[in-house]
């Protein structure tokens, strides 16, 4: 608690009740502020309505508060009694008070898709809701091509944008803004989650198989959001999850490192190492573009058999690099060691580039 003193020096009373005969100094009370105007305030004690003289030092809002008798004569003067300002918190401590909210709350992706699967089975759920829990799935199970438009539309619609794709909304609202939002993951859960409140709130004989199933879905959408506050706390690394469609109870986790020269120059460096990483094995890829036409691509993993297929195929993965993306000089090598990043680059954060 903080005094800050003299706050209210009590001259006159609207009361006849002398006052200064009942109290003693170093007395606590609690009194009511009803009323501040410029350098006055009306508070009750009691039964008594007491006008008071403010200083002007003195901050009072209307409402309960405590005071300390501090002066009874030959005038009555009190000090107000005020909580301490909080600290400030910085933004990692902020980040980490945030995250211990979602721990608890969270579960993989792995993990939250299982549970879908086996409310759609087991449970009697209404028809609408098992059309969108289906689509999500469907959604969630999409293999992933050898596309880079599609890899980029994957994490852009993974829920770790949705926030952003809200605000830019408010600016400018069309079909278009309306459809990138329909195809965000952390949209779609939002919206089978209210569409399953509606249900039990109209119905609430379908309490009971919605119950398991909004349950998951707050799992889900604390996991997307968890997601995005440790990339707030490491804005350099960039992790995401899709599950792979031939392997659905395993999920692969990425990681995006970029990272670029630190002076712009004709040649700029631009580096990106991206970590794939399942239960099963891991695979790093390093790419090293230096502008303007050159790509050099350093794979490994720990799976041998995919180092001999990327051994033998390296040709046909550069051929198809230049097709899709018009860089002509392409070269691929087969690592011995995983790749690291190069310390002389400077880490850039996914939100300043275009993906």
């Amino acid at each position: 608690m903080v005094t800050i003193q003299p706050v209210i020096n009590l001259n006159q009373l609207s009361s006849t009740t002398n006052l200064s005969n009942l109290l003693r100094v170093g007395q606590t009370l609690n009194i009511s502020i009803d009323k501040v105007n410029d350098n006055q305030a009306i508070i009750s004690l009691g039964k008594e309505k007491i006008l008071a003289d403010v200083t002007a030092d003195a901050k009072l809002k209307p409402g309960p508060a405590q005071v300390t008798v501090k002066q009874v004569e030959p005038s009555l003067i009190l000090s107000i009694k005020q909580d301490a300002q909080p600290k400030t918190m910085t933004q990692g401590q902020m980040i980490q008070s945030a995250l211990k909210v979602l721990l608890p709350n969270q579960s993989p992706v792995q993990q939250t898709t299982q549970q879908f699967q086996q409310i759609l089975q087991g449970q009697n759920l209404p028809p609408q809701i098992q059309s969108q829990l289906q689509t999500l799935l469907d959604e969630m199970f999409k293999p992933l091509q050898k596309n880079g438009q599609q890899l980029k539309e994957r994490i852009e619609n993974s829920g770790l944008f949705f926030e952003a794709k809200l605000k830019a909304s408010l600016a400018h609202f069309d079909a278009q803004t309306q459809s990138k939002l329909n195809k965000d993951f952390k949209h779609q859960l939002l919206q089978l989650k209210q569409a399953a409140q509606n249900i039990q709130i109209s119905n609430p004989k379908e309490e009971s198989a919605l119950k398991e199933l909004s349950k998951t879905i707050d799992q889900a959408i604390s996991r997307t959001t968890y997601s995005q506050i440790q990339n707030l706390e490491n804005r350099y690394l960039s992790g995401y999850e899709f599950l792979q469609a031939d392997q659905k109870q395993q999920p692969i986790e990425n990681t995006l490192e970029f990272r670029k020269s630190q002076q712009n120059t004709e040649e700029d460096v631009w580096e990106v190492i991206a970590n794939l990483k399942s239960e099963a094995d891991e695979t790093v890829i390093k790419f090293r573009y230096t502008e303007p036409d050159q790509l050099k691509i350093w794979l490994w993993s720990s799976d041998e058999q995919a180092m001999t297929q990327w051994q033998q195929r390296s040709e046909e993965i550069s051929q198809f690099l230049q097709n899709e993306i018009g860089i002509q000089n392409v070269r691929i090598n087969t690592s011995h060691q995983k790749p690291i990043a190069n310390d002389a680059l400077k880490s850039v954060a996914l939100i300043d580039i275009k993906v």
